[in-house]
């Protein structure tokens, strides 16, 4: 683990989600802690879990900020619709005026662009409002969902630093483990941290997470899953027709 870009600067953030990977890295980074400022990017919609850990961080006497989105997430979804895997063109913001087709049921969006803004980019705002030279991220080699950028990589003068980027989820555990930092109990349910309650996409990779929900957060399930069966209302109109389509080669 070269940890050694601590070192070269001064103005450093650390992206903090409050899951493993993340609080693998402000382990490793303690002896840099003075000069690290912890970033999480609250949405609004957390677990109570994830809360929970948020206090423990804090309660380590760091510089700690908690970075929010432009607006609630309940209003970002009421007015750019539900996050969502498979996208129905209509039912996206702004496409009605471009095309003139009636909307069906809910708007939706890409989660990407859900948590671009949500997320990502008022963190990003943050750390280039606080000037930083190097941000640290929980990012591995081993996820299936990453960015490209890697750890050393310099982008608009910003040093990127993943400091577990080599290692797997059982060596992710056994660091934590061995430096006194207990796995949070969700973990025995999920394969990955909670995050937002209220997102209707990322299946591929949320089963559990959905069913630690309905088991464990019942008043966050009574509202999630409607949302559910909305997404799947819109999507599934536009998949009867290409499964039309698709018929008609099997004729």
């Amino acid at each position: 683990m070269d940890l050694s870009a601590l070192d070269r600067h001064e103005r450093i953030v650390l992206q903090l989600s409050a899951g493993k990977d993340s609080l693998a890295c402000l382990v490793a980074c303690e002896p840099w802690w003075h000069k690290i400022v912890v970033a999480w990017g609250n949405r609004g919609a957390e677990y109570p879990e994830t809360l929970e850990t948020i206090e423990k961080v804090r309660d380590l006497a760091l510089e700690f900020v908690e970075v929010h989105p432009p607006i609630p997430h309940d209003l970002s979804m009421r007015v750019h619709g539900y996050p969502s895997d498979l996208i129905p063109l209509r039912n996206v913001e702004g496409v009605q005026h471009l095309t003139g087709q009636a909307r069906i049921g809910p708007r939706v969006q890409t989660y990407l662009d859900c948590c671009n803004r949500m997320l990502w980019k008022p963190l990003d705002h943050f750390c280039q409002e606080y000037g930083a030279t190097l941000i640290i991220r929980g990012q591995r080699n081993a996820e299936d969902m990453r960015s490209p950028v890697r750890s050393g990589d310099v982008i608009d003068g910003v040093e990127y630093l993943h400091p577990i980027e080599d290692m797997d989820d059982a060596e992710v555990v056994q660091f934590l483990e061995a430096h006194g930092w207990p796995l949070p109990e969700h973990y025995l349910w999920t394969a990955k941290s909670l995050d937002c309650w209220a997102c209707t996409a990322y299946l591929h990779e949320s089963q559990d997470r959905l069913q630690y929900t309905r088991e464990y957060h019942p008043d966050f399930w009574r509202r999630l899953a409607p949302r559910l069966k909305a997404v799947r209302q819109v999507v599934g109109a536009e998949l009867s027709h290409l499964d039309a389509a698709v018929q008609l080669t099997e004729e």
